[in-house]
């Protein structure tokens, strides 16, 4: 299994010149009397997805029990997460471009459809107005599990399901060695990519003591499947490493006759003592893959899963942030060198400390700032040296932000909640809708 693994991710492997990035937009869905919005209960999400595939003639994605649970678009699949959250994950682009007309083109219609089921949608990446005890859990027999399994595990997994969500970016490679260069640098840059889109400063009504929330959320939710692996963060990691560790870890739940069976013991292979077929195998093997929580995963793409979700304004920030760093072997290798002093054990340090205090936090006799200003630099550099549509205005947002007002997007959120709100965070409504 483990060369089956190797080479079906070995088979996403394509030339530079056909290279794209991706984007998967997390929204927390709510009322505007502050409701949690239910799966089918009047306010419900089905609403908001029927009305979408009807007004727009949508094909049916995951339908369970005829309940319809996502939908396919030409600009990417629309799926509810556990606490009614509400997904786009975009079809992949060549350009920056064409992946902000899908988004605008999304966000338009989410609203209008919003709008008439009476649900708002809050670019923000933790509740700012309900617990997520009052927050009911989607009605998938996968998600049932995992809340029970997260109960023992950590002492955030309620926050994580019900009252979170976050952008991710995925992106390709060239070949094996592209793949793992790329893979451990991610890892490396996770910490930082929290800290320069922290952005989550409430939660159910209050203001907390973290920039992002969400992050010290993940910290607690389950440590076997969540953050930075150590034994990933090898510099010569393999491949063969890689899959390995995939194939070890204990699956939550497993697919039996139809249905998923909660198990939280042994690998891969040990939990499936026999397949049907190459078919049924690829498929269990698939569900496995996707029950690590770890900060950059890896199937025929990378898939960065660090950041907060963003204010509209600093949305395509973070695809843009990815794509100039990772544009080329020449500006990977710039980024190594400007985070070359850090060892595994400061990165897992800045993981526990950059919830708080996020690009703020004292690092190396310096701050976490002070790297990401090069780290931005670096980016808007490899964005223009390897796009020919001006893509790094893309990262002007965020730049302008750190560069000029040392903020990040929390601290933007917090001079707002003071100045302009009055510390009323009620009347901050609409300042979070999409």
């Amino acid at each position: 299994m483990l060369e089956v693994l190797s080479n079906y991710i070995k088979s996403g492997a394509k030339p530079i010149e056909d290279h794209k990035i991706g984007a998967e937009y997390e929204l927390i869905s709510i009322t505007k009397d502050l409701t949690p919005v239910s799966f089918t209960e009047k306010p419900s999400i089905m609403c908001v997805l029927k009305s979408l595939q009807s007004r727009y003639k949508l094909e049916s994605g995951e339908v369970i029990n005829d309940k319809l649970f996502s939908l396919k678009a030409k600009v990417g699949s629309i799926t509810i997460e556990p606490g009614c959250q509400i997904e786009l994950s975009a079809t992949p682009r060549k350009t920056l471009n064409e992946l902000q007309e899908d988004l605008n083109k999304y966000l338009t219609a989410l609203k209008d459809i919003g709008n008439n089921c009476n649900i708002s949608f809050l670019a923000s990446p933790t509740n700012p107005y309900l617990h997520p005890e009052q927050i009911p859990l989607l009605p998938k027999e996968r998600y049932q599990i995992m809340n029970r399994l997260f109960e023992s595990t950590g002492t955030h997994g309620k926050y994580m399901m019900r009252a979170s969500t976050s952008i991710q970016v995925c992106i390709d490679y060239t070949d094996p060695t592209d793949l793992m260069k790329k893979y451990v640098l991610s890892l490396y840059l996770s910490p930082f990519a929290k800290a320069l889109f922290s952005s989550s400063p409430f939660i159910a009504g209050k203001k907390t003591p973290y920039l992002s929330l969400r992050s010290h959320i993940w910290n607690n939710v389950d440590p076997d499947r969540q953050g930075l692996p150590p034994q990933l963060m090898k510099k010569d990691l393999s491949l063969d490493e890689y899959c390995q560790y995939i194939l070890d870890l204990k699956p939550m739940f497993i697919s039996e006759n139809g249905t998923y069976k909660a198990l939280n013991k042994g690998g891969f292979l040990g939990s499936y003592p026999e397949f049907e077929n190459q078919e049924d195998a690829f498929n269990k093997l698939f569900l496995h893959m996707s029950q690590t929580f770890i900060e950059t995963r890896i199937n025929q793409y990378l898939e960065f899963r660090s950041t907060d979700s963003q204010l509209p304004q600093f949305q395509m920030c973070v695809p843009a942030f990815y794509k100039g760093l990772f544009s080329s072997s020449s500006i990977m290798d710039q980024a190594y060198e400007i985070i070359k002093d850090f060892s595994i054990d400061d990165i897992q340090q800045l993981m526990l400390d950059i919830p708080t205090t996020a690009i703020h936090t004292p690092v190396k006799s310096v701050k976490v700032i002070d790297y990401l200003k090069d780290l931005l630099h670096l980016s808007h550099k490899g964005l223009k040296e390897t796009s020919s549509t001006n893509e790094e205005k893309f990262l002007e947002p965020i730049m302008q932000l750190v560069l000029e007002d040392s903020y990040c997007p929390s601290d933007y959120i917090l001079r707002a909640y003071k100045k302009d709100y009055n510390e009323d965070l009620l009347s901050m409504f609409d300042f979070f809708s999409i």
